[in-house]
């Protein structure tokens, strides 16, 4: 069996400026994802024996030819490999899927990866980035960015320039031992319990007013950055509640009554300096910056509300195991 362990990424800075709604404007785009501690698990094995491939998703599909797989994903990630032979695949998640914390993306590149392996392939990071990608933006036109697949790829904290025709630059960003534990420290994330389609929020966003907002978002990166060396939590609460008020107004489905609720009953608490809903809106999880992490997963606790906390994961996509 070929499995391989997937980080799922939050977005630190740049969300949505690597959409083509702002690159393809001859805009630069800059994100900077952090790469976590939760995981997309995909699994590959041969099945010599039978005449059929046996997906395992949310639900259980057995096809008699590969190009009849309903799952899109992997439908198309064994067709761009040329695999006709009978396996059986699978993935799971420790996370929520349709959350806003790049599952699909990471789907993608775990199955890739298993792939490369099962073709005795040696693909980079950046070539598995590139070819996750493709199939998720060029050949299934799902609508979004790239910095899900590249987080996915790449593992740790990236500083990632986006181009036109989803072209990108990629380097490590130079924070310290003592910036990283910043992060941890201070970063929870909380699930709102709603599921989204992104694809289906980004198509209602306002172009003009998202390439002003993204302009902006772009413009905040350096400030992120300098406050995350400066280790001010409350400076970079007040970006983050700044931020999702301006997000808010990009399409009436980026937030509702409940987000709304949710969002307001937290920041009240003085445990909580500010968040922003990450992804693109309309459901998943906020992601907010605590200014005592302990006393606020106890108030989180006492009002079950389901919350999750961040470690980086330093290493990125890579196999775990080969029997």
């Amino acid at each position: 069996m070929i499995l391989t362990k997937t980080p799922l990424r939050i977005p630190l800075a740049g969300g949505g400026t690597d959409l083509p709604i702002f690159t393809s404007k001859k805009n630069v785009g800059i994100v900077i994802p952090i790469a976590i501690n939760q995981y997309i698990y995909t699994y590959l094995i041969k099945r010599p024996i039978n005449a059929t491939t046996l997906v395992q998703t949310g639900d259980l599909q057995e096809v008699k030819m590969n190009q009849n797989i309903r799952h899109n994903l992997i439908r198309e990630t064994l067709k761009y490999f040329n695999i006709k032979k009978q396996i059986h695949l699978g993935f799971f998640s420790t996370m929520p899927t349709r959350s806003g914390i790049g599952s699909s993306s990471s789907l993608v590149v775990g199955l890739v990866a298993s792939i490369c392996k099962f073709k005795k392939l040696n693909y980079s990071k950046r070539k598995i980035s590139e070819v996750a990608i493709r199939i998720e933006r060029k050949i299934l036109k799902e609508k979004g960015g790239i910095q899900d697949q590249i987080s996915a790829s790449y593992g740790g904290i990236n500083y990632i320039k986006c181009f036109q025709n989803y072209k990108f630059k990629v380097k490590k960003i130079n924070f310290d031992n003592s910036q990283i534990k910043f992060l941890e420290n201070h970063l929870i994330l909380i699930f709102s319990n709603i599921k989204r389609y992104s694809t289906n929020i980004i198509k209602t966003q306002n172009k003009k007013e998202s390439i002003n907002n993204y302009l902006e978002v772009r413009n905040e990166v350096k400030i992120i950055i300098e406050t995350i060396k400066k280790k001010s939590a409350k400076d970079l609460g007040k970006i983050y509640d700044n931020h999702w008020e301006r997000k808010k107004k990009l399409s009436l489905k980026i937030s509702n009554s409940k987000i709304d609720r949710i969002y307001k009953k937290i920041l009240k608490n003085k445990y909580f300096h500010g968040g922003k809903l990450i992804g693109a809106g309309g459901g998943g999880f906020f992601l907010f910056v605590t200014s005592n992490k302990k006393k606020a997963k106890n108030y989180l606790k006492k009002n079950n509300i389901i919350f999750s906390e961040i470690k980086v994961d330093m290493k990125g996509s890579r196999l775990t195991k080969i029997s």
